[in-house]
């Protein structure tokens, strides 16, 4: 889930460095050079931003797994099937 809203939020980001340059572009207030160098840098940021997210949503996952499994560790153990027989030989 959270890698649905981490790609749609970088996606949005672009898109409105991408929209808002295009459009100084057009004004002739930027060059495309720097547009794009620009648009370099987000990725630059962007990319490094993603990793800590996916690895904060690694961690909560780490941590629910290892409840998981103190929990299985609190029940008591099970009771053998009952008592071993030893065998008879048959021998006088």
């Amino acid at each position: 889930m959270s890698a649905n809203v981490t790609g749609l939020t970088y996606q949005l980001a672009l898109l409105t460095v991408l929209v808002a340059g295009a459009a100084r572009v057009a004004t002739g207030t930027i060059d495309v050079g720097v547009l794009v160098a620009f648009l370099l840098y987000v990725f630059y940021l962007i990319g490094p931003m993603q990793s800590v997210i996916q690895a904060l949503a690694s961690y909560q996952s780490a941590t629910a797994g290892v409840a998981r499994i103190a929990e299985a560790l609190d029940y008591p153990a099970e009771a053998p099937h009952g008592p071993r027989r030893r065998r008879r030989s048959t021998r006088p």
